[in-house]
């Protein structure tokens, strides 16, 4: 049985990071004028989330913009 999981993650252009830390501050610095980082909370199988510092959109299941969001479509996509 896959067992999947709602984590916050910061999305930082095409990619989603643990924490803001994990985001190469050069990057950050030379970036921020285009984009700021963005709190998401996503659904992910927990392998995949306790192996990745980052993620890329191709391994996330779900992405939502609230907790609220992300439980509702947990109970409802994911629980058996």
């Amino acid at each position: 049985m896959t067992n999947y999981n709602i984590h916050p993650m910061y999305r930082f252009f095409d990619c989603y990071f643990k924490s803001l830390k994990d985001i190469d501050p050069i990057e950050l610095q030379e970036w921020s004028h285009k984009e700021t980082p963005q709190l998401r909370f996503i659904i992910v199988e927990e392998d995949v989330y306790d192996n990745n510092v980052a993620l890329y959109p191709e391994t996330i299941d779900y992405v939502a913009n609230d907790m609220t969001e992300a439980r509702r479509v947990l109970k409802e996509e994911y629980s058996e």
